[in-house]
Order: structure tokens, then sequence, then C-alpha cells
């Protein structure tokens, strides 16, 4: 195995530790001379049987790269939607005939490629669905005195809790307005770069102004969600698997989360979590209501969720059906 990855990347120093060889490099646009130059180098000196691909602009120029080599092309896709027949850079990423197969983070992206897919093209076998695993050992909990220390937030305040960049898709508006209809000890924190949005005039706006609370972008984003009691993901549409409930389940905290995307995967119904409609304001205060008003149930549902995480979602599943995949490719046993 070699990996080709931008210096300050995540894991490189784990690369290093593991005597895999690393190679600096970073795609930064889809037709990028560098990158293209320096993939077609690696498979000229090593040789693999596999070039795995993880992001729009790598796959593209990884298939321009690999043109003359022997090598299985694999794309990853982590997010709903946003690939088109009439868009000349879709058949330069999942629609070119070069990629072998399209891992699906969720089975909902998976769905969704069959169901938009042209005269039977391509064909439903490129798309395959592997879960990324996490270990809940990654994350441990912000002790919970940071909520009233930074935020004001009384110790026994009940906090539910959402981390997302602003955009419209993301459903917050509907989590501000649902801050109304919760009891008056409950709190709102709302962490990711929410910057010129208009949600700041909306809890101004709302009933709930002072149980309101705007972290911005925070570094420590999943620990402080391990001090929070609900999370909530009002998204509507483009979801993956989101990582953000995942870190929630990881540490005991249950999520509230809208059937979109592939949220609903990570989720058994009223054990581990609760789903609701999305854009439906209503189901959303009734959810989180329910879980506001009987602290026991949270506590349970909590452990649910991170049992849950443990046992279907673990990093060593993700692993051997990445194998696999290679294996069925390749014709090599690699397990």
């Amino acid at each position: 195995m070699e990996i080709i990855c931008p210096e300050k990347a995540r894991g490189v120093d784990h690369f290093a530790e593991a005597g895999i060889p690393v190679y600096f490099g970073e795609s930064v646009s889809r037709i990028d001379r560098n990158i293209r130059q320096l993939i077609r180098e690696r498979l000229s000196q090593f040789q693999p049987d596999i070039l795995h691909l993880l992001n729009s602009k790598a796959i593209s120029n990884g298939i321009a790269a690999s043109r003359g080599f022997p090598v299985k092309v694999i794309a990853y896709r982590g997010v709903v939607g946003g690939v088109s027949f009439l868009d000349p850079a879709s058949w330069m990423t999942y629609l070119h005939p070069r990629v072998s197969r399209v891992i699906c983070v969720a089975d909902a992206i998976r769905q969704w490629f069959v169901k938009h897919r042209l005269f039977h093209y391509p064909p439903e076998e490129r798309f395959i669905t592997i879960h990324k695993g996490h270990d809940v050992s990654w994350y441990n909990p912000a002790p919970r005195h940071i909520l009233q220390d930074e935020f004001g937030i009384p110790s026994d305040a009940p906090v539910v809790v959402s981390i997302a960049n602003y955009r419209k898709h993301k459903g917050l508006e509907l989590l501000i307005e649902s801050a109304q209809d919760w009891p008056d000890e409950a709190h709102l924190l709302l962490i990711g770069n929410m910057e010129g949005s208009p949600l700041q005039g909306l809890a101004k706006q709302s009933a709930a102004r002072h149980r309101i609370h705007f972290a911005g972008s925070r570094s420590d984003a999943a620990a402080l969600t391990g001090a929070c009691d609900i999370y909530a993901l009002c998204a509507y549409k483009k979801e993956g698997l989101p990582k953000t409930v995942i870190e929630a389940m990881c540490q005991g905290v249950p999520p509230v989360v809208a059937n979109s995307g592939g949220s609903p995967e990570l989720i058994e119904e009223n054990v581990s979590g609760l789903i609701v409609p999305p854009q439906n304001l209503q189901a959303l205060s009734h959810a989180i209501n329910t879980l506001l008003q009987d602290p026991p149930r949270r506590i349970t549902m909590g452990r649910a969720a991170r049992d849950r995480i443990q046992k279907a979602f673990a990093p060593q599943q993700t692993v051997k059906q990445t194998l696999q995949l290679y294996n069925e490719l390749t014709g090599i046993n690699s397990c």
C-alpha cells in the first residue's frame, strides 16, 4: 500500500508508524497537472492493483492519470445527489467508464445512484454500501460544567445540541422554531459557522431567545456534544452518514434525526434514537419533548445508541468489507 495525501492530513503520523509510504500531494482542482503527474509516477513505479480515490477532485485526476495502467479504480461518495448525466464533471468522476466501484457511505446514497441511472447505466453493481466505522473509544465528552462556564447554561438544565455549518438544507431554522415548544428549562446549543445566516435574527425573535446559544466553530465540537443531553439533526437532504450523529451516539447522547439520507440507517427507531419526518415542526418538537421530559429514557436510549455504534458500525467491519471488495476486483486474497 502507498498513500498520497496532503502534508497536513489527519493520520499521516499513523501511516508512518505503520510503515506505509506516504507521498504528499493534493488535488487543488478537477484538472491538476501536478497531482496527475505524481499519481502516474506512483502507478508506474509501485504498480498497484487498486487506485482508491476519496473525493471528487481526486477521482477526476486519478482517472485521468490512470489511463493506460491496468489498475482498478474505486471512488468514494459521501453525500446523496449532486451527480447528473448532464454535468460534464459527473462524467469525469462517478459516471466515468473507468470506475469499477463506487463505495457509498450510506445505503441511501447507493439507492439514489441506482434510481437515477439512465438506460441502466452505470450498472447497478458499480454501487456498493460500506458504512464508515467509528470506535467509541475515540471520543471523550467535555465536563458538564463547560456549558455553564462558557454559555451560562445552568448545570441542571437539559441541553439539545446540533452541529452544522449553515446551509438552508440543514434545517436549523426549524430547530430554533422548535425550541419555543420545549420546557422552559431546556436550552439549545448550536455549534458551527453560522455567520451571515438568518439564524441569529430568528433566535432573537424567539420566545426561547434566552435559551438559544451560538458557539461558533469549535475544534472541541464532538466533546461539547458529549456534555449535552440530546443531539438533533434536522437536515432534509444531501446527508450521507452524518458524522456528528455518530459522535453523539458514541458518547451516549441519544439522537433525534430527520428521515433523510443515511441518518435513519444509524438508528433503531425508539431504541437508539428517534426518527421524524423531514421539515415537520410538530413531529420534531414532539420527539425532542419526549426525551426532555423523560430523563431515564434519555439515559437508556443513549446507552443503546453507544451500543449500536459499537456493534453495527465498528471500524473492523469497514476494513473487512473493503478488503472483500479489493479481493473481488483483483482476484487476490488479501485477508
